[in-house]
């Protein structure tokens, strides 16, 4: 009987303390995805400064592979998928991180500073 206590109060307390850990994981992934697009950010105003236009400049999407090899930084995608296009006009970039489950988006512009709404998070934002 008192076993059948223990399992209980300890399954109780695992009901609290599962979904609570879940939130903190997704507000860290969050935070982190928002921190990288941020060194893409700075890495793409370098590239700017030095070429005279913004990487990729054609609207395809490149992963983190061409992102890291094209701006000389280290980006690893921590569960998460990394992409950036830009226009033809190579005057913009966007680049974004998509988390998978839940769905949320996290996008940093180049036609805006860096700021509370830049890099910005849309769909299920933790």
């Amino acid at each position: 009987m008192e076993l059948i206590i223990v399992v209980v109060i300890v399954g109780i307390i695992a009901g609290f303390a599962i979904p609570g850990y879940q939130k903190a994981q997704e507000r860290s992934r969050l935070k982190d995805a928002m921190l990288k697009l941020t060194t893409i950010y700075g890495a793409e105003k370098i590239y700017n400064a030095q070429k005279g236009y913004y990487w990729p400049f054609n609207a395809l999407r490149h992963y983190i592979e061409e992102i890291n090899s094209n701006l000389g930084i280290n980006i690893v995608e921590n569960g998460m998928t990394y992409y950036c296009q830009g226009n033809s006009l190579k005057s913009v970039f966007v680049c974004a991180a998509e988390n998978a489950s839940p769905w949320w988006r996290v996008w940093v512009r180049s036609d805006r500073p860096l700021d509370n709404n830049n890099p910005f998070c849309q769909g299920s934002c933790p």
